[in-house]
């Protein structure tokens, strides 16, 4: 009997829980090829496509590859990719990302303080071209991780505590028979 309530209780917690925990958000552009561009000076930094923040976010990560097949070749020229204002990726001129027989991968982590530096709504992926040749990159992706609702719903409390209640009083009830 009290495996069973206890079972019960585990239930019940899991699904009271569930209620203060967000789903993670995902958001991905398509593999973008800019235009060559073999000398300087470089054309001024370009919007590759837009991810929006939303409210509540705790952190965020960005990844992708420089490079793609869409022009050829798996490479891109030296890039620095911006949202908004955060520099979160480069491509070095001179390094496998610029002259490699495979697309580069990167990421980056942003925390909380990074994300309210951007702020809630629309960011603008933008692109820097730093050597000469081509701004590839292949499928972007920006996945939002939200946090736990900072005051929990009162009837989630109330659910919760009844359920502590009852479970409480049938334990006793068990144990003094």
């Amino acid at each position: 009997m009290i495996s069973k309530l206890l079972s019960t209780a585990a239930v019940a917690l899991v699904l009271t829980g569930s209620s203060f925990l967000h789903a993670d958000s995902i958001q991905t552009l398509g593999p973008f090829t800019g235009t060559y561009n073999p000398n300087p000076p470089f054309p001024a930094p370009f919007t590759i496509g837009t991810f929006t923040i939303n409210a509540g976010d705790t952190s965020a990560t960005i990844s992708g590859t420089f490079g793609n097949l869409m022009g050829g070749s798996p490479h891109s020229a030296g890039t620095k990719l911006y949202l908004g204002s955060l520099l979160v990726a480069t491509c070095v001129p001179f390094t496998p990302c610029v002259f490699g027989d495979t697309a580069t991968p990167f990421s980056d982590i942003l925390n909380a303080a990074q994300l309210a530096v951007l702020g809630v709504g629309p960011v603008n992926l933008t692109a820097q071209q730093t050597s000469g040749n081509v701004i590839q990159l292949g499928t972007t992706t920006f996945t939002q991780t939200t946090g736990p609702s900072p005051v929990p719903e009162p009837s989630s409390i109330i659910l919760c505590c009844s359920g502590l209640l009852g479970l409480a009083g049938a334990a006793k009830r068990e144990l003094s028979v």
